[in-house]
């Protein structure tokens, strides 16, 4: 069992190969400590490419916003109408494949005058059931995406490990489930340093 804790999001996203209701092992996100969700192979592939296309759709509006007022020389409000309401609706939505999670593509900006575009950032608004829990950088998007390839990863090793120590050692499921659950303390840290000696 692998845990990764999205970095810089701050709200409690974390991403784990856990097991499923049905026995197998899958993947399971939790968003803060009200929202938990399991995902199988299809739906974390699903789930990741959808993270991973959002985080694009970010970088891409901002990248045009910048070309209409740097190159095309448009005032903000007319640029930002066409990043807004003109290209963004254009976007098909995967909001079913990360839901109750919802990505959303944005642009934030600091402080001072709108035709300064390096005052602009791309921004991924993370929201539950139309809430807002904050926003992440496209990047830390795509480590969320990475971490749950990861966990599904994790999640058929640790199927196939479960199945090896019940069929082939005799482990009752409960002993094997256990054994399964020690196995991330024998894997890397996240953080790059080797496990403890036991």
């Amino acid at each position: 069992m692998t845990s990764n804790e999205t970095p810089s999001a701050g709200h409690g996203m974390s991403v784990y190969s856990n097991a499923s209701p049905d026995g197998s092992y899958g993947v399971t996100i939790t968003v803060g400590p009200d929202v938990v969700f399991q995902l199988d192979r299809e739906q974390a592939i699903a789930y990741a490419a959808a993270c991973t296309t959002t985080a694009m759709h970010a970088e891409h509006q901002l990248a045009v916003l910048r070309l209409l007022i740097e190159g095309l020389k448009l005032d903000f409000p007319l640029a930002a109408q066409v990043v807004v309401r003109d290209l963004r609706t254009d976007r098909s939505s995967d909001d079913a494949a990360t839901r109750p999670v919802k990505f959303e593509p944005t642009i934030g900006r600091r402080k001072g005058n709108p035709q300064v575009t390096s005052k602009y950032l791309p921004l991924v608004r993370v929201l539950i059931n139309g809430n807002e829990l904050g926003c992440l950088d496209p990047d830390d998007v795509r480590d969320h995406a990475e971490g749950v390839l990861d966990a599904l990863m994790s999640a058929r090793l640790d199927d196939r490990l479960f199945r090896y120590l019940t069929e082939r050692i005799d482990l009752d499921a409960g002993k094997a489930r256990a054994v399964v659950g020690a196995l991330s303390g024998y894997l890397p840290a996240d953080d790059g340093r080797e496990p403890e000696e036991k």
